[in-house]
């Protein structure tokens, strides 16, 4: 398949961001009908979980909500956000109020206290151009942390921990850092995830929700992401990735993709 020049002028001209690389990544079909296609996206729900969970981190930082008002204000969030039922396969789990109750025990007593730091970027869009490429960055959090002026990165997860996507994970933060530094001339000391689903247990203590793992930078992650997008720019055929749960419950795209009703006649 033969790129159009009008195709060609929109990869040249994108401004790319960890999302769209590895929406790429995942699924090159998808990709094409998201950004060169335009067609228009879907949400769901695990995406939705995610938008309530980042909506009330980011009241409680911009104090617009205090600590003790964070598990209701998530469920008021799940309210408005959550709107698209889970897959079929997940239902005999009960996954939405499962997942909704486990993320609310998280914020009844998050250990993310807000005094403890000085906030310098709080989902704000970081903008560059490297080797002729535009990127954004979106961080979730950056602070400065007040008892010994360390800058800290975190990021939060919605997903349970698994060795592979933590490691896709700080592919991201290391990009967010990388940029970051870059733009703002500010070295970031420490990047951590909070898994807001899973469990941790302290010594003494009764286990508690919110389980924090720190992230290791990846010293290559620019030339890595310059990679993945010359991909991008190369790429001809667009091939489908052709897994059920993906095409059927992910995929922002899934009910407008010729190749899913081919394939699974959905």
């Amino acid at each position: 398949m033969v790129q159009s020049e009008k195709d060609k002028e929109t990869l040249k001209n994108m401004v790319y961001s960890y999302s769209s690389v590895s929406s790429f990544d995942t699924c090159p079909l998808s990709f094409k009908l998201m950004y060169l296609d335009k067609i228009k996206r879907e949400s769901n729900i695990f995406g939705e979980l995610g938008n309530a969970t980042h909506s009330t981190f980011e009241a409680y930082f911009r104090d617009e909500a205090e600590i003790f008002e964070l598990k209701d204000l998530f469920l008021e969030n799940c309210k408005k956000q959550v709107k698209t039922p889970a897959p079929s396969s997940l239902l005999k789990y009960n996954y939405e109020e499962n997942n909704i109750n486990l993320i609310a025990e998280y914020f009844s007593h998050t250990e993310l206290d807000k005094s403890k730091y000085e906030v310098l970027c709080l989902e704000d869009k970081i903008e560059c151009e490297v080797s002729g490429i535009k990127i954004v960055v979106k961080p979730d959090l950056i602070v400065r942390r007040i008892e010994d002026g360390k800058i800290i990165l975190f990021d939060y997860k919605t997903s349970k921990y698994s060795k592979d996507s933590h490691a896709g994970y700080a592919y991201q933060c290391s990009l967010y850092k990388h940029i970051f530094e870059m733009v703002k001339g500010i070295r970031v000391d420490e990047m951590w995830i909070i898994y807001v689903k899973e469990k941790t247990k302290k010594r003494g203590q009764e286990p508690k929700d919110g389980k924090m793992v720190e992230l290791v930078y990846d010293e290559k992650v620019m030339d890595r992401f310059l990679y993945d997008v010359s991909s991008i720019l190369a790429e001809r055929e667009w091939k489908a990735n052709l897994d059920q749960f993906f095409c059927n419950s992910l995929c922002s795209v899934r009910n407008r993709c010729p190749q899913k009703e081919y394939t699974f006649g959905l």
